[in-house]
């Protein structure tokens, strides 16, 4: 939620919406943890001086944050992690246009003109970097949900770059992985150890045995991001990247999630 000035404030059904023209002067945002029902912003050091006077406002439903980015409401992004995760909220600002993004760190971050021009000859000159959406995503995901979540969000991005999988929780890899295939498989099963190359066949990553075995073999088969070069390699639930999840890949994209029933 952002407040400009007085006039371009509206209040209603317990949300803040601030409406063009306006001039944005700060991001209200409470800590984690405290998005749901009406939470009291106060101006004070305390509330990392985000406030300029008392304002109530529900942070679950759609906020002038979300506006401004130009979302609809079947795609909106949320500030309640439970809505959008803090990973999926990363995300959202680091792939935002070169076009955009210095504006967004303008609007949406308490960086200095001077680090802001910096990064905007940055994006003029080597584009490629995206150093810009770095910082942005950084600075807003940092306002909305601390430090830790920055750090779970961008371990989470390096893990599409294959870094090893694992401190994650089943709904960051739900966020990462949305789209990939998976498969439930009882827990009793793979406390017992499941064969990679029944896993393999029985996700359709190999179409067969022997295929699988040619997988393992060339190095092209990965659990949690990490090669494995057995043939008799087991899965087991030491092998769970997350709560009930563990990450199956072949070759450089190709995907399965298995996760663990009762």
């Amino acid at each position: 939620m952002c407040v400009g000035d007085n006039q371009d404030l509206g209040l209603s059904n317990g949300r803040i919406d601030c409406h063009p023209p306006y001039r944005v002067f700060q991001i209200f945002l409470c800590p984690a943890g405290h998005h749901s029902g009406f939470d009291q912003i106060t101006n004070s050091r305390q509330n990392r001086q985000r406030a300029n006077g008392n304002l109530s406002a529900d942070f679950t439903r759609r906020t002038h944050l979300e506006k401004m980015v130009g979302k609809t409401e079947a795609g909106t992004i949320w500030l309640d992690p439970k809505r959008t995760s803090p990973y999926e909220f990363y995300q959202y600002w680091i792939r935002c246009d070169d076009r955009d993004a210095v504006n967004l760190l303008k609007r949406f971050t308490y960086l200095s003109m001077e680090q802001i021009s910096e990064l905007e000859k940055q994006v003029e000159e080597q584009p490629e970097k995206r150093q810009a959406q770095k910082v942005l995503a950084e600075e807003v995901t940092r306002l909305v949900h601390g430090d830790e979540q920055i750090d779970l969000a961008q371990k989470a991005s390096r893990v599409l770059f294959g870094e090893e999988i694992a401190g994650l929780s089943d709904s960051v890899l739900a966020s990462i992985f949305n789209d990939v295939p998976s498969s439930a498989v009882p827990r009793e099963k793979l406390a017992q150890g499941l064969p990679l190359l029944d896993a393999l066949c029985d996700s359709k990553l190999c179409n067969s045995r022997g295929e699988a075995k040619k997988l393992i073999k060339a190095g092209g088969a990965y659990v949690n991001n990490i090669r494995i070069g057995e043939i008799d390699h087991s899965l087991t639930l030491d092998s769970l990247a997350s709560e009930s999840t563990l990450v199956l890949r072949s070759g450089k994209k190709k995907y399965h999630l298995i996760r663990v029933g009762i």
